[in-house]
Formats: C-alpha cells, sequence, structure tokens
C-alpha cells in the first residue's frame, strides 16, 4: 500500500557558486581611450622631430653667404726691355655679408680671358684682406681684371 498525502521531491543538495575570481590581468581599456592614448603619443613624436630636426634644418637653408669683391687693385711687374711676361699682382677685400661662412672662388682675366683663380674663405659678418697673382702671356699691353665666379656655402 502507498502513503496516502502530498509526496515530497528527493533531496537535492543547494548549488554552491564560488566567489569570482579576481583577474590576473588589468581589465581592458576601452577603445576609444587607446585611440586617445595613441594619437597623443604620435603627436608628441611628430611635433619633438619637427622642432628637434626640422627647425635647426629650416635654419641651416636659409643661412647663406653673400660675399661681395671690392677695393680691388693691382700692380704690374715684368717685362725688362720687353722679355718676359707681365705679372700682374692683385689685392682686393672680400666681404660676408650673409648669415653662413662661405668660399668664394676669384677669377683673374687678362683680355676677358680666365688666367687664373683662387678659392678663399670668408666668415659671416666678415672683411677680409686677400690677394693673388696672375700671369700675361707676353709684354703686350693687356686689361687685366678680376671677379668673383661662385659662392659657396662653407
Amino acid at each position: 500500500m502507498q502513503p496516502s498525502g502530498p509526496t515530497q521531491p528527493p533531496y537535492q543538495q543547494p548549488s554552491y557558486q564560488q566567489p569570482p575570481q579576481p583577474y590576473a590581468q588589468a581589465p581592458p581599456v576601452p577603445s576609444h581611450i587607446a585611440r586617445y592614448i595613441i594619437t597623443a603619443v604620435v603627436a608628441v613624436i611628430v611635433v619633438g622631430v619637427v622642432l628637434g630636426i626640422g627647425i635647426p634644418l629650416a635654419q641651416q637653408s636659409v643661412a647663406a653667404p653673400k660675399i661681395t669683391l671690392t677695393d680691388a687693385l693691382y700692380s704690374t711687374s715684368g717685362c725688362f726691355l720687353g722679355f718676359g711676361h707681365y705679372t700682374y699682382t692683385w689685392t682686393f677685400t672680400l666681404v660676408n655679408s650673409g648669415t653662413a661662412d662661405g668660399f668664394a672662388t676669384v677669377v683673374g682675366y687678362i683680355d676677358g680671358n680666365a688666367a687664373g683663380q683662387a678659392v678663399f674663405f670668408v666668415p659671416a659678418g666678415a672683411h677680409v684682406d686677400k690677394g693673388f697673382s696672375i700671369d700675361a702671356p707676353d709684354c703686350n699691353s693687356h686689361s687685366p681684371n678680376i671677379g668673383i665666379t661662385s659662392v659657396t656655402k662653407a
């Protein structure tokens, strides 16, 4: 015979839930914050490159020598009784009014033809007295002259 009355379900153990485990790592950073950080780092690098490299390069490229030849005088020697050749000895001043040191190439001419050249260093903002000589081919009458043919940055 069966007992009368309500029946009970069989006994079940209560379920046990473990406490949450602490994170072994920091929680992930939201993606929009990561983008801001990356953008800021890139911006700092770009500004550093521009200020650290770009400005000095720009200043160097803007700085240039500006050299002129002034106060050119020459003396003539040689040609004793029509023998030999004339030597023209030049003295002059090179003026660098530019913002960089430079080299000036000075060419000596006899009758419009190049007869010699010399390269001179001229510091920025300086006046430098220089000189050199050129030889004529003979003792005939000639027209000597000098001029700067090129200026380069030192």
